[in-house]
């Protein structure tokens, strides 16, 4: 096990559900989304590892959509049929450009190289294209989506699969709205690892003390991620961690001045909620500066394990919005103090 990649833990409730939700298949795209970090890669290659284990009759193909040069890494398939790798590696033979990019548009073709071998009459069939809109753009993603919604009723009907599912994922933030503005999509979230996962991840990264696992349960929300960089590249030093992120962060404080919205910052950071309760022209410029950069999200949609993200001040998070890791929530606080005038008295 590589220290960069720990045992995947915590996620057999999401593992279920994907399993039923392919089992029924879905006339809509799935497009899923969450903060930068959270898993969902790593929740869909182990879903794609363990396919034949979760489901008795399926195929399953997954595309790293931002994989720029490794075939092997840009497409998974279920283990019953990885086989036919060199039949679809074909596609990209005499290509120049990112691998991952060029197999999001070739989904089709790769349903085609597995059917040569393996038959997918009455399979369930499942496409995952991961990470689709860093990709192929924001500009692209309204129109590939409409693709992907095409594309289910094009294999059901060339096919004849028992079920078909499609799921797109994101952690970039514009998407959102453009994918809700469309029927062509079911949309859910996949969140930051719960406070015992997120212990059961901790332990496999040797940390100093249990005082430093509930230090950085605050700081990181559970982000998986976020709790790797403070574990390997700051050796579980919060203080270093929070230094570094504070140097970063100073740029989008500029820009939070520059656009004149320090004020609509500062209310988002008492409370995410204030983006919705207090929308003003000015509110949504703050939050938009935040969400291009990935601080913040919006989170008012159920998990794909059909949830509700519960509301958790300390950890910045509200009903309908929250901070991707409370550490920007906490680093923004002490630019905004550290830059407001003094007033005499």
């Amino acid at each position: 096990m590589s220290i960069f990649e720990p045992k995947f833990v915590n996620r057999e409730l999401e593992l279920k559900a994907l399993t039923e939700l392919s089992k029924k298949g879905s006339p809509l795209v799935e497009f899923v989304y969450g903060p930068e970090g959270c898993g969902k890669t790593r929740l869909f290659k182990e879903f794609t590892k363990k396919f034949d284990e979760l489901m008795d009759n399926g195929v399953i193909v997954y595309v790293d959509a931002l994989e720029e040069k490794e075939f092997e890494e840009a497409l998974l398939l279920s283990p019953k049929i990885v086989r036919v790798r060199s039949l679809i590696r074909t596609i990209a033979e005499g290509v120049v450009g990112p691998i991952g990019k060029l197999l999001t548009e070739e989904i089709l073709t790769i349903l085609d190289k597995i059917a040569e071998k393996y038959s997918l009459r009455d399979k369930h069939v499942v496409i995952v294209v991961d990470d689709v809109v860093k990709a192929i753009g924001i500009d692209r993603l309204e129109r590939y989506v409409k693709w992907l919604l095409e594309s289910i009723y094009k294999i059901a009907n060339k096919y004849s699969p028992r079920s078909v599912l499609i799921i797109a994922t994101t952690s970039e933030g514009y998407s959102l709205n453009r994918v809700m503005r469309h029927r062509w999509a079911s949309i859910s979230l996949i969140w930051n690892l719960g406070k015992e996962g997120f212990k059961e991840l901790s332990e496999q990264l040797n940390p100093p003390s249990n005082n430093v696992v509930e230090e950085a349960w605050k700081m990181t929300g559970g982000n998986p991620r976020a709790l790797i960089e403070l574990a390997i590249k700051h050796s579980w030093d919060v203080d270093s961690w929070k230094d570094y992120l504070l140097r970063k962060l100073v740029e989008v404080y500029r820009i939070v001045k520059v656009e004149n919205v320090v004020e609509e910052v500062r209310e988002i950071v008492d409370d995410p909620d204030n983006i919705y309760r207090k929308a003003t022209k000015r509110m949504d410029k703050a939050y938009r500066i935040l969400l291009d950069e990935n601080m913040i999200t919006y989170k008012h949609m159920r998990t794909v394990d059909g949830k509700i993200i519960r509301l958790n001040r300390e950890l910045g998070i509200g009903e309908y919005y929250a901070w991707q890791i409370p550490v920007y929530r906490k680093v923004l606080r002490e630019l905004i103090v550290k830059n407001s005038p003094v007033l005499d008295t």
